[in-house]
């Protein structure tokens, strides 16, 4: 695949007589296997010369490795970061951040990084807590840094038609390799769970409580379970809750549908189902009976 798309580039550059150095390219295989290593791999040549293979490769400032974890990335931003530590670290820190997934461990080190430039700015000892110097210098945390930049280039993607990764919202991501998510499915993750967060607050000021929120088949599907009622409040409920989602996502720019079909042309669709159970007056479930085999009221 990757050595087609390699010679279309190639033969489209010698029709409008483009000139690329394939001299100066670099291939990189991506795996989790480590024998991949020393194994040989297939040969990519580009206008017939053999790139060059690589077990890591920079491109526009971001180190690229074979399992695509970061590591040697955050290594070099915090190396640089700390040569500057008393000068300003955070544009060190925050280039590229947005297109990175990053492990609890890699924001960790960055975090204590950035907290001892605070520490130089400020002229405060180690033992100052952070949480107090961040308030004074009106900055977040490396963590939540991360989030918005993530978000931010998300919604870049999302108001650009022409953007080439347009198309990928709302659609099932690919995973990065060490990571287990792209940096896109993780911006849309942390916008989905603010959305609903505050969703399902309003729902609950309202009386309308849930019991469980997930996704479905595609990302753009939800399945919500609401919580237990008797009668019509069990129908008011389910009433109140589809008209405030939809009220509530017109609120937040998008469209909130219920319809079993939304494209003609989808493989899934949207379904409604419901659970009862059947108690006496004096409160025992005639659903249930535990003096049988079954469990099962037979009466």
């Amino acid at each position: 695949m990757l050595q087609d798309r390699l010679c279309k580039v190639a033969d489209w550059c010698e029709e409008y007589k483009v000139v690329i150095n394939p001299d100066k390219a670099q291939v990189i295989w991506c795996s989790l296997n480590n024998r991949i290593v020393k194994d040989s791999t297939p040969e990519i040549v580009f206008d017939h010369v053999l790139i060059d293979r690589q077990h890591e490769l920079k491109y526009l400032g971001i180190t690229l490795d074979r399992t695509l974890s970061f590591r040697r990335h955050i290594d070099n931003v915090a190396v640089r970061a700390q040569k500057g530590i008393n000068l300003v670290v955070l544009s060190v820190i925050d280039y590229g951040l947005g297109i990175l997934s990053l492990s609890k461990t890699q924001i960790d080190r960055l975090e204590r990084v950035k907290n001892a430039a605070m520490r130089a700015v400020l002229g405060c000892t180690k033992d100052t807590h952070v949480v107090c110097m961040r308030y004074t210098l009106d900055l977040a945390s490396i963590r939540v840094r991360h989030k918005v930049a993530q978000a931010k280039l998300y919604l870049n993607v999302l108001g650009d038609p022409r953007h080439p990764l347009h198309e990928n919202q709302g659609s099932i991501k690919g995973n990065r390799i060490k990571r287990g998510s792209s940096w896109l499915a993780e911006a849309e993750d942390s916008l989905r769970k603010d959305f609903f967060m505050e969703l399902l607050n309003e729902l609950k000021q309202m009386n309308v409580l849930t019991e469980t929120l997930q996704p479905e088949t595609n990302s753009d599907f939800f399945e919500v379970t609401l919580d237990v009622a008797e009668g019509i409040k069990a129908a008011d409920g389910t009433a109140l809750f589809k008209s405030h989602v939809k009220t509530f996502s017109k609120r937040k720019g998008y469209v909130a549908s219920f319809m079993s079909k939304v494209d003609k042309t989808a493989y899934f669709g949207i379904g409604l189902h419901f659970n009862h159970s059947l108690w006496t007056l004096d409160g025992a479930n005639m659903l249930l009976d535990d003096s049988n085999e079954h469990q099962v009221y037979l009466e």
